[in-house]
């Protein structure tokens, strides 16, 4: 598991120097996607599409076979982990798989490398699992596209040392589960066998509704490691003016940040609103009693959950509510994220 890990880390050049395979993935070095090698092809395709997709094609501002990717990806019989191995395969992005576990996450490089800057490494990273038996469009196949658009619209740009992307395995929970039960505490706990350092993660949930960005761990959170909070301050910073200085700091919900978090790593997730939803929240927030702690504090957002959300983990979060706003607002936050160097 450990030798997955290092292996991981090499190829998304945190640390060139060590020579470790990843014996203990169950894939070859065609279907891990290695750069160079020629991918099999697994095609999704069908001749004709159904209604809805074509409707999402005139709508979402994606080429028209990730469109069909991204309805199949949302049926109820769709295996996730095969089905983005083939989309991957078929956009030539080359991966690797890490196992951990029972999870299978989903590395990929940046499509260019450069000399070592002295910036801190950052990774995009999205949950591809969903619910058992939901469509899981908003949350969370809306993500998953959008980052694999932006890996290819970088790999376009020959933008060099951009972040490296991680589509995690086991983010759902179920009611009885708690944090260390999520495939990204795994991960994180072998981050900290190596040691790995310099790492900043943005987790990128419930992307596919609205143009307004919510972030954050919710009101009155602040990491017990000062140096940790020190970094999650900056990458908020850089939240803020690009949202022109409007601090919309009232994400109440965790994803894949609160594994990354509890293991003293900078995660910090991000989710779309429409402007209205966001606002409504926003004024929650402030009417939330300063005198709580910042529990009380989630908790009270928490319970007024915005419209667009409500539909989660049920049968109506399906693609037909996926907007086109949503990833032109996801396609310049990320360029202008991939652009900005931490230092």
């Amino acid at each position: 598991m450990l030798q997955n890990v290092l292996g991981i880390l090499r190829s998304t050049y945190f640390f060139p120097s060590i020579e470790v395979g990843l014996e203990g993935s169950r894939w070859s070095e065609e279907e891990r996607g290695i750069p160079g090698r020629k991918a099999p092809q697994k095609s999704l395709s069908s001749p004709i599409l159904p209604t809805m997709a074509l409707s999402l094609s005139t709508r979402l501002p994606l080429p028209h076979q990730d469109i069909e990717e991204l309805y199949q990806f949302c049926q109820p019989q769709a295996h996730r982990f095969d089905q983005l191995c083939a989309s991957l395969h078929r956009r030539d992005i080359p991966f690797e798989v890490l196992t951990i576990q029972d999870f299978r996450h989903i590395l990929l490089p940046p499509p260019q490398s450069g000399p070592d800057d002295g910036a801190k490494r950052v990774l995009f990273v999205a949950h591809y699992d969903r619910v058992h038996g939901t469509p899981g469009a908003n949350d969370n196949a809306a993500a998953v596209f959008q980052l694999m658009a932006h890996w290819e619209q970088m790999r376009y740009q020959g933008w060099k040392n951009t972040p490296g992307i991680l589509f995690t395995d086991g983010e759902e929970l179920t009611p009885e589960q708690g944090p260390q039960n999520q495939g990204s505490w795994a991960f994180a706990q072998n981050l900290q066998k190596i040691r790995a350092k310099n790492l900043l993660f943005f987790v990128f949930d419930m992307c596919g509704i609205g143009n307004t960005p919510l972030w954050g761990m919710g009101p009155g959170f602040s990491h017990p490691n000062p140096q940790t909070q020190r970094q999650l301050e900056d990458m908020e910073q850089v939240l803020l003016d690009w949202n022109h200085g409007q601090n919309n700091r009232i994400n109440p919900l965790f994803s894949d940040d609160l594994g990354l978090l509890l293991a003293g790593y900078p995660a910090l997730r991000l989710s779309l609103l429409p402007k209205n939803e966001a606002q409504a929240l926003q004024i929650r927030a402030n009417q939330a009693s300063k005198n709580q702690s910042p529990q009380e504090l989630r908790a009270e957002v928490r319970s007024y959950l915005p419209p667009s959300w409500k539909v989660n983990h049920g049968p109506g979060d399906g693609p037909g509510t996926l907007q086109a706003v949503s990833f032109r607002t996801m396609e310049r936050l990320l360029r202008d994220l991939a652009r900005h160097r931490f230092s």
